[in-house]
């Protein structure tokens, strides 16, 4: 759970305070490869950090669920929180970059 916190605040105080840093940071200005030459790469950073939060919301889920499932001796607890997990590894954003997998089709597509 402290990598989920770690990830969510990282940035989001600056974000909630509406600091410039967080304008440029929310835009893709402050990435150490500059920012994003392309619409295409600005949403994908956007997802990218949207992706991060909603991942360590699942991670805490994880962790919770396991600890609950221990404390009260339910074990079907325990394999909900490993669930989650599990389709989270097997998400299209995560393994965009792995060919093995086929693309999903975009709204645009006419085929």
């Amino acid at each position: 759970m402290h990598w989920a916190r770690f990830a969510v605040y990282r940035h989001s105080s600056e974000i909630l305070h509406g600091t410039f840093f967080s304008a440029l940071y929310f835009q893709g200005l402050t990435l150490p490869n500059g920012p994003p030459a392309s619409v295409d790469e600005f949403l994908e950073h956007v997802a990218s950090n949207l992706f991060m939060v909603l991942m360590a919301a699942a991670v805490s889920l994880g962790a919770v669920t396991n600890a609950v499932s221990q404390f009260t001796n339910v074990p079907e607890l325990a394999k909900l929180g490993e669930d989650i997990l599990k389709d989270f590894e097997t998400t299209p954003f995560l393994n965009r970059n792995d060919k093995s997998q086929k693309a999903p089709k975009k709204p645009t597509d006419k085929t």
